[in-house]
């Protein structure tokens, strides 16, 4: 490169800044985009949560008072995932559409995105007051019950975090393969 050509030092560095953020930026939709869709990687062998769920509602035995804030919890959950769903796709589209714009101002798409998940905050903790309120409902057995629901459910969610991971690579190793025509061994 000639030195009427070179790039000063200062641009360099601010456009790798601008660069890393957006980067940023990319890796948490794409994680966000991950965790919005849970039944697209539900293993074979394991029930779903809604199955486990229902196995749940049998094994606690609800009263009536208790029954209402079950479903009161489940429809606030249901609301909350297609809510969070719909707004990450609307999200994902708008910033594409405003990264292709020629000088996109990425301050406001960053203040944007931050009070996006702010509001997304506060109805995940709303859902969360609603199961926190049937939890408080519950009998002590009962209770008992659904502490180790949730342990469980933790302890699965452990086991198969890592699995997500090796099953997203294999897929994404076996596309390129599968538009070549070639086999993956």
């Amino acid at each position: 490169m000639s030195p009427a050509h070179a790039i000063h030092p200062r641009i360099q560095l601010a456009t790798l800044k601008a660069a890393a953020w957006l980067l940023s930026i990319t890796l948490g939709l794409t994680a966000q985009a991950a965790t919005d869709r849970p039944e697209a990687i539900e293993c074979e062998h394991r029930p779903s949560i809604g199955q486990s769920l229902g196995r749940l509602h049998k094994d606690l035995a609800l009263d009536a008072t208790q029954d209402a804030q079950w479903k009161s919890a489940i429809a606030a959950t249901e609301t909350l995932r297609h809510e969070m769903r719909d707004a990450h796709r609307s999200t994902h589209e708008q910033l594409k559409t405003e990264l292709k714009a020629p000088a996109p101002d990425l301050r406001a798409v960053a203040a944007r995105l931050d009070k996006q998940h702010e509001e997304q905050l506060k109805k995940r903790q709303q859902a969360r007051e609603t199961w926190l309120a049937f939890y408080d409902g519950l009998k002590p057995e009962q209770k008992e019950k659904a502490s180790h629901f949730l342990l469980h459910q933790i302890t699965l969610l452990g086991e198969f975090a890592p699995g997500m991971m090796q099953a997203r690579q294999s897929d994404r190793r076996r596309k390129p393969a599968e538009a070549s025509g070639t086999p993956l061994h």
